[in-house]
């Protein structure tokens, strides 16, 4: 996913970058076709393989937020040879179990030490959670999944391998503008929630300021990022589903 300077989406194609003016009205529509009672997943499956990076993690978010029979579909329904929908639906299940408090749980799935609806992470995210890996973490959704873990070793009381997680996310400077590098510096915000006390308030200012410079648009979009007092903060990065 691109995005231009009015922070319009925009995807590659075969004849080049073009706009997609539909993902405002996709994105409504699957809020509330996964917020109903009876069980449209068939119906929406197929938007995995929708070519805006925003549609397809939406959908896998809602997928694994709402419940263990979606989140068990989706795992299903990823085929195990697909490596890039693989990261995809990994990082909506991590997020939504994060997000459900359920700290240890992805934390355990992600290192590959025990089951999620009887499907064990792949490889990739192992590697990605794992304590002993100082592989640099780069692009979307790592990064996001990154930031879902870090929240979750904090939380548990982690902040040494929260901080080294997110160390290992890179931050280069790129072009303003650049969306993915706006989502890499989203970690260090969460990172500094879990910065020693005496540490915090600078490791937040610096946080955020990078985040303001790295995308100005997404940035008042999310304002809230930039102006949230510490205990709302968390609440705040939250809102953000990419």
């Amino acid at each position: 996913m691109l995005t231009g300077p009015s922070w319009e989406p925009r995807v590659f194609g075969a004849d080049g970058v073009r706009d997609v003016g539909d993902e405002p009205r996709i994105l409504a529509a699957l809020g509330v076709l996964l917020g109903l009672e009876s069980d449209p997943g068939k119906e929406v499956e197929h938007l995995l393989d929708h070519p805006l990076v925003s549609v397809r993690s939406r959908l896998a978010t809602l997928l694994a937020e709402h419940g263990p029979r979606y989140a068990a579909a989706l795992l299903r329904a990823t085929p195990p040879g697909d490596a890039r929908q693989w990261a995809f639906s990994a990082s909506a299940v991590v997020r939504a179990l994060v997000l459900a408090g359920r700290d240890a749980e992805a934390l355990a799935w992600a290192r590959g030490e025990r089951m999620l609806h009887g499907v064990l992470a792949s490889g990739a995210l192992v590697r990605l959670a794992s304590r002993a890996e100082a592989a640099p973490i780069a692009g979307h959704p790592e990064t996001s999944t990154a930031r879902a873990l870090v929240r979750a070793h904090g939380r548990l009381g982690d902040a040494a391998s929260a901080a080294r997680l997110a160390a290992r996310v890179v931050r280069s400077p790129g072009a303003r503008g650049d969306h993915a590098a706006w989502l890499a510096r989203l970690v260090a915000l969460e990172a500094a929630l879990w910065a020693p006390i005496e540490d915090r308030a600078a490791a937040l200012a610096d946080a955020r300021a990078a985040l303001a410079d790295a995308h100005a648009a997404a940035s008042a979009h999310h304002a809230d990022l930039l102006s949230a007092a510490p205990a709302d903060l968390a609440a705040a990065i939250d809102r953000v589903f990419y």
